[in-house]
């Protein structure tokens, strides 16, 4: 079974193109055109796009800011059926051509709690403690 593509999954997916040794010719030129949808359609929103540029800054190392793009992709497929259909599509082609490249996650701690996103299927355990 596939997971869901929601928009945790495909601003992880995105980041992914900064990952050393992802992966396959067909699958990071895929992942830049999931990158470049991203960034085309924050081009008008500026602090999307300022998230975005501290995610490229980053090499992908940005849990925060992957949050909070997620958060406003999350907002723009609920608007726009069009773009949700183009990013599916995208994360499908990726996912046929090398899905090991998903598997990952991003876990942000601070005094507040902490924030797991998961982006694949994972195996493992996390314990929390002080």
């Amino acid at each position: 079974m596939t997971d869901p593509v929601t928009a945790a999954v495909i601003v992880g997916l995105a980041a992914s193109k900064f990952a050393e040794g992802a992966g396959g010719k067909a699958a990071e030129k895929l992942v830049e055109q999931l990158w470049g949808a991203i960034a085309s359609r924050f081009q008008t929103k500026p602090k999307a796009a300022a998230e975005l540029a501290k995610i490229d800054a980053a090499k992908g190392e940005a849990p925060d800011s992957a949050a909070n793009v997620a958060r406003v992709l999350d907002g723009e497929m609920f608007e726009d059926d069009e773009f949700r259909a183009k990013l599916e599509d995208l994360v499908q082609q990726i996912r046929e051509k090398e899905p090991e490249r998903e598997a990952s996650i991003s876990i942000t701690i601070n005094s507040s709690g902490a924030n797991a996103v998961n982006t694949g299927q994972n195996q493992g355990t996390i314990n929390y403690g002080k």
